[in-house]
C-alpha cells in the first residue's frame, strides 16, 4: 500500500476518524481544565564536602570525605519512615485532612459539574458502605476506627507519594521536592523536611560526641582506679621486701660470701665429727639467706614490672583527658553535616498539569487511535476500494477508471450524448485510456470486447457504452450489442427500449441483422438493442446465430462492444465469453465485494473467458488527482443525484 493509498483511506474512513480524533480531543480539554494545579516545591540540601565524624578507638573528631555510597546513604535517611515520622510530629499532620486519609473534609460546593458528579457518587459508595457494615457483608476491619499509630504510617505513606529525593549530578546536593494541590502548604512542607535533615543531623553527631565523652570519661576513671591499685601494690611489695632498702642487697651478698667460706673451713677441719652441728647451722643460715636474696630479686623485678603499668596507664590516661578535653570544647559548637542553600517558595507557580501538553499528546494519541480506527475498519470491510485491493486479488492490471456522471436521468439515458458534448473530459479520457488497454493486451488483433461483473448494479452498462463513445472519438467504426436479455439495460440507457425487434428476434431466426440494428444512432455507432422482456433468454443465449452474429460484426466494425448480465446470477457471460477477443471485468468502487470478484474470476479462468483487466467504476470528482484528471474535472460533480447504470 503506497502513500495514495494511505491517503484515501484516511479520506474515506473520515468521518470515524474525525469522530475519534474530535473524541480524544474533547477528553484531552476536558482532563485538562479538571486536573487540578499541582505545586512541585523544591529546596536544595548541600552536604559538606569533609564531615566531622568520630574515629574509634581513639574517640577523636576526624575529617572524612564523602562518597556516593554516603550521598545516596543521605538520600535514604530523608525518605525513611522514621524521619518522615517525625515530620509528621513537627508539621501535625495527624490533623490534616489532606493526609490522613481517616479524617473527613469539611464540605466544600463543586466547582464544576464533574466535580458534582464524583460527589454524589461518592456519598453513594460511602451509605453502600455504612449499609453493607451494619449488615454485616462489609469486612470488619474497614469499619473499626484505625489506632493512631495506623493513621501515622497511613499519613507517612502519603507523605512518601509526594516525595521526591534525587541527586544534583555527581555534586554533593541533594534536591527534594514535594508535590500538592496547595502551593504553600507543599513548600512548608518541603521546608520543615530540610530543617529537620539539618537538625537531625547535628543531634546525631551531638548524640555521637556525647557518648563519647561518657566513654572516654569511664575510661579516664578506669585508668585512673587501675593506677591506684599499682601504685598499692608496688608499696605493699616494697614493704613487705624491704624495697627501699638500697644496702639489703649488699648485707645479703656479704653475709652470704662469709657463711660459704666459714662452710668451706668446716668441712675442711680434720676434726669434722666435731663440728657437724656447726656445719649444719651454717648450711641453715645460708639457705635462708640465698632464699631471701632470691624473693628480694623477684620483687624488684615485679615492682620494676608494676612500675611501668603504671607508666602506660599514666601515659593513656594523659591521652584519653586530651581527647576528653578536645571534645568538651567542640561539643556546642559542632556544624551539622550538610547546609540548605534554596529555600522553597510559596509563591512558586504550579509545575503541573502541563495543559498544551495534555491536549497536544490528546491530539496525537486521537491521530494514531484514528489511523487505526481507520485501518482496522478498512481491513474489516471486504468491498474493494483501493485499486492495488483489486490488483491482488484478480492478478490482472487495472484499466482504467470511469468516474461518477451527474445530471443523468434515471436510466442513465443521455450518457452517450454527454460524453460525445464533452470530449476532453475526465471520464471520456479515461475510457479513451481503457479501450487502447483493451484493444493492446492481445496479441490478436482485438476487436470484439465484452463487459463482465459480479452482481447487477456494478456499472456494466455505463462502461460499455462509455467505451463505445470512446472509440467513435478515436475515428473506430463500433457496435454496441445488448446481451443482457433480462434486464436490457443499455437499451434502455440509449433510448432504445420498447423496440418490436430486437437481438431475440435475431437470435430466434424472426429477424435479419438489418432489421433489428440501429445504425448511426450517433455517427459512427451502430447499435444492436434488446427487447424490454424476453421469454427464456437462457435458451437463446446457445442459438447457433450467436457465434455468426459475432464474427460477421467483428468482421465489419472495428470495435464491438457486448454487454452481459451478471456473472454470479446468470451464465450468460461464460457463454458469450468464449466467442469474444477480450473481456474486462467491472467493479465498482466501494461496493463490489471482494468475494464477488474472486469467485467471478474463478468462473472466467475454469470458461477459458480471455479476461484482461479491470476498469473500476464509481470515482467521484475528490479522486481525480491521483490520476491526473484536473484539467477536466469541472465537467464533473460529486453525484449527489446521479444515477449509475448496471
Amino acid at each position: 500500500m503506497g502513500p495514495r493509498d494511505f491517503v484515501e483511506i484516511l479520506s474515506r474512513r473520515r468521518r470515524a476518524s474525525l469522530t475519534v480524533l474530535a473524541l480524544c480531543f474533547a477528553l484531552a480539554v476536558l482532563v485538562a481544565l479538571i486536573l487540578p494545579d499541582i505545586y512541585k516545591a523544591e529546596t536544595t540540601i548541600v552536604l559538606n564536602n569533609q564531615d566531622t565524624r568520630l574515629s574509634e578507638p581513639l574517640a577523636e573528631l576526624e575529617r572524612i570525605d564523602f562518597n556516593r555510597g554516603a550521598v545516596e546513604t543521605e538520600m535514604d535517611v530523608i525518605q525513611s519512615l522514621r524521619f518522615l515520622g517525625r515530620i509528621v510530629d513537627v508539621l501535625n499532620l495527624q490533623d490534616d485532612p489532606d493526609f490522613n486519609p481517616y479524617l473527613s473534609r469539611p464540605p466544600t460546593p463543586p466547582s464544576n459539574p464533574l466535580e458534582a458528579v464524583a460527589h454524589s457518587i461518592s456519598e453513594i459508595r460511602e451509605s453502600i458502605r455504612h449499609v453493607a457494615g451494619l449488615l454485616g457483608i462489609w469486612p470488619e476491619s474497614n469499619l473499626v476506627p484505625p489506632t493512631e499509630a495506623e493513621q501515622k504510617i497511613a499519613i507517612v505513606k502519603k507523605l512518601q507519594s509526594g516525595l521526591g529525593v534525587e541527586r544534583s549530578g555527581e555534586s554533593l546536593a541533594i534536591r527534594v521536592s514535594y508535590s500538592h494541590t496547595d502551593g504553600p502548604k507543599a513548600a512548608r512542607v518541603v521546608n520543615r523536611i530540610a530543617e529537620n535533615y539539618i537538625a537531625a543531623s547535628l543531634e546525631r553527631k551531638q548524640i555521637s560526641v556525647t557518648k563519647a565523652i561518657a566513654l572516654l570519661r569511664r575510661r579516664a576513671s578506669a585508668l585512673t582506679k587501675s593506677i591506684s591499685d599499682t601504685e598499692g601494690k608496688i608499696a605493699e611489695l616494697i614493704r613487705a621486701h624491704k624495697l627501699d632498702d638500697e644496702t639489703l642487697d649488699d648485707k645479703l651478698r656479704t653475709r652470704i660470701a662469709q657463711l660459704k667460706a666459714q662452710l668451706k673451713i668446716v668441712q675442711n677441719s680434720k676434726q669434722p665429727a666435731a663440728d657437724i652441728g656447726l656445719m649444719k647451722t651454717l648450711e641453715t643460715e645460708l639457705g635462708s639467706l640465698e632464699v631471701e636474696q632470691a624473693d628480694h630479686t623477684r620483687a624488684k623485678l615485679t615492682r620494676l614490672q608494676l612500675e611501668r603499668e603504671v607508666q602506660t596507664d599514666s601515659n593513656r590516661h594523659a591521652q584519653v583527658v586530651g581527647r576528653l578535653a578536645n571534645l568538651d570544647s567542640q561539643v556546642d559548637v559542632l556544624d551539622p553535616s550538610a547546609r540548605i542553600v534554596s529555600d522553597a517558595s510559596p509563591l512558586a507557580p504550579p509545575s503541573s498539569p502541563h495543559r498544551l501538553l495534555i491536549v497536544v499528546a490528546g491530539l496525537g494519541s486521537g491521530i494514531v487511535l484514528a489511523v487505526m480506527l481507520a485501518m482496522l475498519l478498512e481491513g474489516m470491510d471486504t468491498r474493494i476500494h483501493l485499486e492495488s485491493r483489486l490488483a491482488g486479488i484478480t492478478q490482472l492490471p487495472n484499466l482504467g477508471v470511469m468516474p461518477v456522471v451527474s445530471g443523468l436521468s434515471r436510466h442513465g439515458a443521455g450518457l452517450h450524448h454527454k460524453l460525445l458534448d464533452n470530449p476532453h473530459s475526465h471520464a471520456v479520457e479515461s475510457l479513451s485510456t481503457a479501450h487502447f488497454m483493451i484493444r493492446g493486451s492481445r496479441t490478436n488483433e482485438t476487436k470484439v470486447m465484452m463487459a463482465v461483473s459480479g452482481w447487477s448494479g456494478e456499472g456494466k452498462t455505463t462502461i460499455s457504452i462509455g467505451l463505445a463513445v470512446a472509440a467513435v472519438l478515436s475515428g473506430y467504426r463500433t457496435a454496441v450489442v445488448d446481451l443482457d436479455l433480462r434486464s436490457a439495460n443499455l437499451s434502455q440507457a440509449l433510448g432504445l427500449h420498447g423496440r418490436e425487434l430486437g437481438i431475440e428476434s435475431l437470435l430466434s431466426d424472426e429477424a435479419e441483422l438489418d432489421d433489428v440494428l440501429v445504425r448511426d444512432l450517433v455517427p459512427g455507432l451502430d447499435v444492436i438493442p434488446a427487447k424490454s422482456q424476453t421469454p427464456q433468454p437462457g435458451k437463446l443465449m446457445h442459438s447457433a446465430v450467436l457465434p455468426e452474429l459475432i464474427n460477421t460484426l467483428r468482421e465489419n466494425y472495428d470495435a464491438v462492444f457486448i454487454d452481459t448480465p451478471a456473472s454470479l446470477l446468470v451464465g450468460d457471460a461464460f457463454v458469450v465469453g468464449r466467442l469474444v477477443d477480450a473481456a474486462y471485468l467491472v467493479v465498482y468502487r466501494g461496493r463490489s465485494q471482494s468475494v464477488a470478484v474472486r469467485e467471478v474470476m474463478k468462473r472466467l479462468q475454469i470458461q477459458n473467458v480471455p479476461i484482461v483487466g479491470t476498469v473500476i467504476n464509481g470515482y467521484k470528482k475528490n479522486m481525480d488527482r491521483q490520476y491526473g484528471y484536473n484539467n477536466y474535472a469541472g465537467y464533473y460533480a460529486p453525484a449527489k443525484k446521479s444515477f449509475k447504470l448496471n
